[in-house]
């Protein structure tokens, strides 16, 4: 499917905000109100979707209220760019009751970060629309260096996608080049949302794939990577980026190296797969990735540039 270019947005950009997943609950008002200042002071203006502020039980409303929101945002015409607050468990729940035509027609630039990366994969695969992993309003602005979201401005972003890949622990884990779309975010929503979903085979060929983890154990990652492995994808796909995962299990006698429960699963794959800590749940500098945009895996250098450009 030929990729679908986003609408420019500028200083001034209105952003529509919307709750696809978890509620904002009282303990999360404050960082929520600290992510609006941010996109405030970087010249956005903003506006909430109608139950961007609902609370039932663990999602923030019903799936109809958090589908409307996505709808209406959509369709106003005073909003540029859609960006989801907070992640959770529950956005595979909306992603059989979304109109893609519209979402296809408006082409504005959605965003989110953790579980709304289950949205942002099944809208590129349903549309070809790029979408972009990161940042939410709370849990990313906060701990990000791209709150501007100069990507969503420059006619064609040279740079390394991955941001300052020097000042972390970058690793090759297997050398190599290779070209394709991004498709990824975070691994445990990406394999019971993406993976375990209708999304034809097709749509994993030749694509690079990035994730990072929320801190799970090396035998969960493992258990996860083993699913995508069991399901084919890997078959299927030209590269890897692997974000943040690493974590200090307390279960010592379940402790495995992070790198090889990793090597466990891919080990007999060819393609090039790179460690760049970069992104992930913890404080980093968390660029924007955009999902469907064809870019260059080059390991060696530790880089990961645009072959296309993804705004107009």
């Amino acid at each position: 499917m030929k990729s679908i270019k986003v609408k420019r947005i500028k200083k001034g950009s209105t952003i529509g905000i919307f709750s696809p997943s978890e509620p904002i609950v009282e303990k999360r008002i404050s960082r929520f109100n600290a992510g609006i200042s941010i996109l405030k002071s970087n010249g956005f203006k903003t506006k909430l979707a109608t139950n961007a502020l609902k609370i039932t039980n663990y999602t923030a409303g019903t799936v109809s209220d958090r589908v409307s929101d996505l709808h209406e945002l959509l369709r106003a015409n005073d909003v540029d760019v859609l960006v989801s607050s907070w992640g959770g468990k529950s956005c595979n729940q909306l992603i059989k009751h979304l109109d893609y035509n519209l979402i296809k027609e408006k082409r504005k630039a959605i965003l989110g970060f953790s579980d709304a990366g289950v949205l942002l994969n099944h809208i590129n695969a349903k549309t070809g629309l790029i979408t972009f992993y990161g940042p939410n309003v709370i849990g990313k602005l906060d701990e990000t260096d791209h709150e501007n979201m100069t990507i969503l401005n420059d006619d064609f972003f040279q740079g390394n996608i991955l941001g300052n890949v020097e000042n972390v622990n970058s690793q090759v884990i297997k050398s190599g080049t290779s070209e394709g779309k991004l498709i990824g975010g975070n691994l445990s929503t990406f394999v019971l949302g993406v993976a375990c979903s209708e999304i034809p085979d097709s749509y994993f060929d030749g694509a690079i794939f990035f994730w990072e983890d929320a801190g799970n154990a090396a035998q969960i990652i493992n258990q996860y990577l083993t699913a995508i492995s069991n399901r084919g994808i890997f078959d299927r796909i030209s590269g890897m980026i692997i974000g943040d995962f690493i974590t200090e299990d307390t279960n010592e006698w379940k402790r495995t190296n992070d790198f090889d429960s990793i090597k466990q699963v891919l080990g007999n794959y060819n393609f090039p797969i790179l460690y760049a800590p970069t992104f992930g749940h913890r404080k980093l500098e968390n660029p924007l990735i955009p999902i469907g945009a064809k870019c260059r895996l080059d390991a060696n250098k530790y880089s990961l540039k645009l072959l296309e450009t993804i705004i107009e």
